[in-house]
């Protein structure tokens, strides 16, 4: 495998949700044409998906476990496409089968979007946790250039998920262990960190302007990519017969996001003690803060 030196990407697995249970708020995004039904899409082509598992160890030499992220590829897109069916979308597969054949132009075009989404996510995530009303109201784009993988397609929109996930080596289990044992002597506080976790990103993008017409974030207990893509797609709006999306009818934030893997669980040792929200400014890439 693969060494690396560099933690785990906390843009996803950091995220610090205000929503958690609160039916007010959501991680969900919507540009405010396909929010109102303005923007039509009928035909979805269907991105490659990006995923990305780190063995955390305890010497740092960590690693990327690359079979997992081939599975989780795999099974990303035959969820997405199934979740995309499923809610009356004509679904393309035109790209990533050139990708996968081979197609340098192709790659070379998909590089280029994953390269223009990471600019555009950080925009989109800057708060982690926002109003349904605000929701509604992102005019982010990651510029016209994506048109040309959506005329490879000849789609109206592209679909891509991202997945983030780690686990731990019996060492860093062990070494957790120890310092939340200390921590609990010191402060009565007990942290419980997760031995493994991930989360994906999806976005459905316009193949013409290439605005971001619609994403979300969510997370699923341990490195379970097609959990936390289920999890992630629930809100996403169903295709009506005139090629709008039934935002009334799916509403976006019926769901919210869980909290991220990386936040540990907390268990206070003082009764009646309980952990406190991330504060409402956080960022979505920022780690969660200790309780």
């Amino acid at each position: 495998m693969k060494l690396i030196r560099r933690g785990v990407p906390l843009l996803l697995i950091g995220l610090a949700l205000l929503a958690g249970g609160c039916a007010t708020h959501t991680t969900t995004r919507a540009h405010p044409d396909f929010a109102a039904g303005k923007r039509q899409v009928r035909t979805v082509a269907l991105l490659p998906a990006d995923a990305e598992q780190v063995k955390l160890v305890f010497t740092g030499e960590n690693e990327r476990d690359r079979d997992f992220e081939q599975s989780a590829g795999t099974e990303l897109r035959a969820t997405a496409h199934a979740l995309l069916v499923g809610a009356g979308y004509e679904v393309r597969n035109t790209v990533s089968d050139k990708i996968e054949g081979g197609d340098k132009n192709a790659a070379f075009e998909y590089e280029q979007f994953k390269e223009a989404y990471n600019r555009a996510s950080r925009e989109l995530y800057k708060t982690a946790s926002v109003s349904q009303a605000e929701s509604r109201g992102f005019n982010v784009s990651l510029g016209a250039s994506v048109n040309t993988l959506a005329a490879l397609a000849d789609a109206d929109a592209l679909l891509f998920a991202r997945y983030r996930g780690f686990s731990k080596s019996g060492g860093m289990v062990a070494k957790d262990i120890v310092a939340g044992t200390l921590l609990a002597l010191a402060t009565g506080v007990m942290v419980v960190a997760p031995k493994a976790g991930g989360a994906v990103e999806v976005a459905l993008v316009d193949g013409v302007t290439g605005n971001v017409l619609w994403s979300n974030v969510a997370r699923a207990p341990g490195p379970d990519a097609t959990t936390a893509l289920r999890l992630a797609m629930k809100p996403l709006p169903a295709k009506a017969p005139d090629g709008t999306a039934e935002v009334a009818k799916t509403a976006a934030g019926d769901v919210p996001a869980p909290l991220p893997p990386s936040a540990p669980a907390t268990t206070s040792m003082a009764a009646g003690t309980t952990p406190r929200p991330p504060a409402s400014g956080a960022s979505a890439a920022d780690p969660p803060r200790s309780q």
